[in-house]
């Protein structure tokens, strides 16, 4: 009886070699026979995409790795379904590249096979050092239409041997892989882009001040209202030289285009009246010029340069030559009483909290009738977006 339980099991243990062997005729050794016998694999491996948007095109694709062996060419082949170097290859417009037009930061590059996309990139003359990392980057690429992983399959040649490389010309295809040397896998993905939305809303402050907004904003602003007169007693104009009173303003607007402040008189007569604006014993100086002779009655205005806030704001703002950039100069234009008023300061771009000085002028003549003269103004500021 032992001797028998001995047979049996030598002929189990000699039927398991047999299977192992027929497994080893029908199966493996095919695929060992079709693998390069040297074949490393290479580490450190991977992709970067200048853009992951699906369908850009002109895309940098960076591969780095860092080769088992010093070789000279190189394959990349994009597949959708696997990475594995060998087996078949799945692809289409919307699941792996287009690398038609491709270029390479080193080496000479060309496409390889006619699949719709073209999908497999060659590069010749290349030193690729085992052992130490190594950099290419391909240009003109344009990504899967699709949001979708693929695949990038890396091989290695020794010079001449990466012509023995046929892709799948045919979704689902067999590739032939040559003699090569080295080789790795790598896994992409194209995302849609995410679309980050916000809304810059159109500003403008202006104000007026009777306190000076330099190193400050609007929110500090005074009471704008300015009594011409003071160098009599009691403070009245003077027929021999010139009163003046002063004002601020200050403007902010990110109006691409800039903004235009006007002036309005609200008295038909655009000058200084002492009976609600139905005449102006003191008129408007008219057109921009020096301050009138000695006795003659006159108003005027005189715009300052822009001075910007420290606090921020880079642009400037300039005023109208028609209303004296010059000091001792001044201009009360007749468009004043029209519709919508005289430009007389603006900026041709944004402007961040630039000040100006408002200079109001008057003088009054021999026959100038005695009385309390006013005139009121409106200035609107206005931006074009």
């Amino acid at each position: 009886m032992k001797k028998y339980k001995n047979l049996l099991s030598v002929a189990r243990k000699t039927s398991a070699v047999i299977a192992s062997l027929a497994l080893i005729a029908g199966g493996i050794l095919p695929l060992i026979l079709n693998a390069s016998a040297e074949a490393g694999t290479i580490s450190t491996r991977s992709i970067k995409l200048s853009s992951a948007a699906p369908s850009a095109a002109g895309v940098s694709y960076q591969l780095t790795f860092t080769p088992v062996t010093t070789t000279q060419e190189l394959i990349v082949d994009f597949c959708s379904d696997t990475p594995l170097i060998g087996t078949t290859c799945a692809f289409a417009a919307s699941t792996v590249p287009n690398v038609t037009g491709v270029t390479a930061s080193v080496g000479t590059v060309a496409t390889v096979g006619t699949g719709t996309p073209v999908h497999t990139i060659k590069v010749t003359g290349l030193t690729m050092t085992g052992g130490t990392p190594f950099t290419i980057t391909f240009g003109g690429i344009t990504n899967p239409s699709s949001a979708t992983s693929f695949y990038a399959r890396v091989l290695t040649y020794a010079t001449g041997n990466s012509s023995g490389y046929v892709p799948a010309n045919t979704t689902g295809g067999t590739t032939t892989t040559g003699t090569y040397v080295d080789d790795g896998g790598d896994a992409l993905s194209t995302a849609t882009t995410i679309q980050v939305t916000a809304a810059v809303m159109e500003t403008l402050t202006f104000c007026t001040s009777g306190a000076t907004l330099l190193n400050s904003t609007c929110t500090s602003a005074t009471n704008p209202n300015v009594t011409i007169g003071g160098s009599l007693t009691p403070p009245a104009l003077s027929t021999t030289a010139v009163e003046t009173g002063t004002d601020y303003i200050q403007l902010s607007t990110n109006a691409q285009s800039g903004a235009i402040v006007y002036l309005k008189a609200l008295y038909a007569c655009s000058g200084l009246s002492s009976d609600g604006g139905s005449t102006c014993p003191i008129p408007g100086v008219g057109a921009f010029a020096p301050a009138p002779a000695a006795g003659t009655a006159f108003f005027g205005l005189n715009v300052s340069a822009a001075t910007n806030n420290t606090t921020g704001g880079s642009g400037t703002v300039t005023a109208n030559a028609n209303y004296g950039t010059t000091s001792g100069d001044y201009g009360m234009g007749t468009n004043v009483t029209t519709t919508y008023g005289d430009p007389i300061t603006s900026s041709s771009a944004p402007v961040a909290f630039a000040n100006q000085t408002l200079t109001w002028a008057a003088q009054a003549s021999n026959v100038t009738p005695p009385g309390i003269y006013y005139a009121n103004e409106s200035l609107v500021a206005t931006g074009t977006f």
